[in-house]
Formats: structure tokens, C-alpha cells, sequence
């Protein structure tokens, strides 16, 4: 789909009608896992607390009701709320996007986007697996465009039902001024790449989600992290996209590789937020979404006998 000079200029003018200007900044942004207490009712008080540790470590910004934040399992009304405490508490010091497209059509889902709008967020997320329909990815988007009025996200949200954008797609979508975050999940580095290049000049950021391939996505342009490290890690993944240092680079990128690899497992979100916990954040290990009989008592051995030998602000601790 093409969109007409027309559309383009209704589209910039919508936006103008939006007073909060976007705070997308290029950088790392967490994905905020949503803290439950021991009933499973969300702990706002925990969401506050997790928004100021993140807003401490200066990163860009915060990704709430994602996959890791158990989006699924979220009801609207608590991810909004969720999103209302989290924007209240970051105060404009970082930025803040929240996954907010919910219902079974378009216009349901242009109408949840709003009411995130609403709230003072930085971009409204599109989760692409829960568009109605999986063809024509373009021209849903395009319509919730049309049909809201403030600035939006996308997310190639990899569960259940993994759908992405085009670079073609992100080139057209960026020219509108209307989208401004874009959590990419190919992962591929030459094509997070281009679809950065492809938004270069305009509002919209292109954060790779993958560690692997995010070296070399850095260096084909891509604009920072979004991803599970940048949970647990946040002060690391920011020298990972800030750093010029070859030897640094590769020093924190083992670091981060090796916490990745041992916290995202089956226990997880559960072993991200228990990593928190250990960081002094008043947090409970109670997942909705994933298996919490996967979380044992071996799982948590295992990441205490790890954290021996990692540090949260230096990486892995160099045997003496």
C-alpha cells in the first residue's frame, strides 16, 4: 500500500494536533516485566519502584505490557493502569511506550490505542500479532493511524504468531511522522539494518530486540535495545550501544551473552524478575504467563552460584 501525498499530509496534521512531543531517543529501552504479588493481582507500588531504577540508570526509555511485561495475560484496564503509573513515575525523565491495539477489530483496537494515548505515552505499541488479520500488515496499520490521532509503536511481537514489517513498509510508515518506535525482532542484522536506514530523517527509532545479531545491527544503524538483557542489565546494555572501545564492546557483549543465556529458560519471566529482586528490587518471582513449577529451587541455585561471578555494573568477574 502507497500512501497519497493527501494521506501523508492529513496524517502530519493529525499529529500536530498532539501537544506531548515523543520522547524516542536512540539508546536501550527495557522491556518492564509486570510485577505480581503472591495472589497474582499487578503490585503498582512494584511498577513505580521499577520505574524509578530504570529511570536511575539513565537509560532512554521503558517498554511496558510486552511479552516479557506477560501481555497476554494482562487485561486492558491493568496494562493502561500499568502504563498510567509508569508515565506518572518517569515524569517526562525517560520516555515510555506501552503495547495498548486490544480487541477484535481495527476500530476496537484504534479505540484502546487512544485511550493509551490519552495517558501521556511516548508511542502507543502495536503488538503485529494481535492485528486482526495477518495479511495486509500495511494497511492495518495505515487504518489505525487514521483512525487515532497521537504518536504510535510497533512490535514484531514473535508470539503466538510471528508477523513483521517490510522495509518498504517501515520507509512509507516513517515518511507519516505518525510512528516513532519500533521494537525489531527479524533477527537478522542486515535487515534490522536497512529497515533503520530506511527511517533515517524521520521521527521513528529501530531498536533491534536480538542480542546475538546486535553488534553488527549497531553498526548498520540500528538506534539501541530493546531486549531481555536490557531487563536485568540495563547499565551494561547502555555501554554495549554507547561504546566506541572494540575491546569493550566485546568484553560486555560475553558479559551480557552469558546472563542472557542462563536467565531466559523455562522459568522465565520469572528468573528475570528474581535477578531484579536480588538487585534490591522489591519484587516477587510470580509469573501469570509462564510456568511457575518451572522456577525450582535448582533454578534458583543456578542463578545465585552464577551471580558469584557476575556483577550487574561490571559483567563477569575476571577469575583471580
Amino acid at each position: 500500500m502507497i500512501l497519497s501525498g493527501g494521506s501523508i499530509l492529513a496524517s502530519r496534521l493529525s499529529m500536530a494536533q498532539v501537544q506531548k512531543t515523543p520522547n524516542v531517543k536512540p539508546g536501550v529501552w527495557p522491556v518492564m516485566y509486570s510485577p505480581f504479588t503472591e495472589s497474582r493481582a499487578v503490585d503498582y507500588n512494584a511498577v513505580k519502584e521499577m520505574t524509578e531504577f530504570y529511570v536511575a540508570t539513565k537509560v532512554s526509555g521503558i517498554f511496558a505490557a510486552a511479552l516479557s511485561g506477560e501481555v497476554f495475560v494482562l487485561s486492558f484496564d491493568e496494562a493502561l493502569e500499568i502504563g498510567r503509573q509508569t508515565v506518572r513515575q518517569a515524569d517526562g525523565r525517560i520516555g515510555v511506550v506501552v503495547g495498548a491495539n486490544v480487541g477484535s477489530s481495527i476500530e476496537e483496537q484504534a479505540a484502546n490505542l487512544a485511550r493509551m494515548q490519552e495517558i501521556g505515552v511516548d508511542a502507543a505499541v502495536i503488538l503485529l500479532s494481535r492485528l486482526p488479520s495477518a495479511d495486509d500488515i500495511e494497511g492495518q496499520l495505515i487504518k489505525l493511524m487514521e483512525l487515532t490521532k497521537g504518536p504510535l509503536g510497533i512490535y514484531e511481537c514473535p508470539a503466538p504468531d510471528h508477523r513483521q514489517v517490510t522495509v518498504q513498509t517501515v520507509r512509507r510508515i516513517a515518511q507519516t511522522g505518525r510512528f516513532h518506535f519500533i521494537k525489531e525482532t527479524s533477527r537478522d542484522a542486515e535487515v534490522c539494518g536497512a529497515k533503520a536506514q530506511a527511517a533515517k530523517g524521520t521521527p521513528l527509532r529501530v531498536f533491534s530486540a536480538t542480542l546475538s545479531i546486535l553488534p553488527k545491527a549497531l553498526d548498520l544503524g540500528a538506534d539501541g535495545h530493546c531486549g531481555t538483557v536490557a531487563n536485568i542489565c540495563p547499565e551494561l546494555t547502555k555501554i554495549m550501544c554507547e561504546t566506541k572501545d572494540n575491546a569493550e564492546r566485546e568484553r560486555v557483549y560475553k558479559s551480557l551473552e552469558a546472563i542472557n543465556s542462563i536467565v531466559v529458560n523455562d522459568a522465565y519471566p520469572s528468573s528475570g524478575k528474581y535477578l531484579l529482586q536480588k538487585r534490591g528490587l522489591h519484587l516477587t518471582p510470580v509469573s501469570r504467563s509462564g510456568n511457575m513449577g518451572e522456577f525450582t529451587e535448582d533454578v534458583r541455585k543456578a542463578l545465585d552460584e552464577f551471580l558469584k561471578h557476575f556483577d550487574f555494573q561490571r559483567g563477569l568477574i575476571p577469575e583471580q
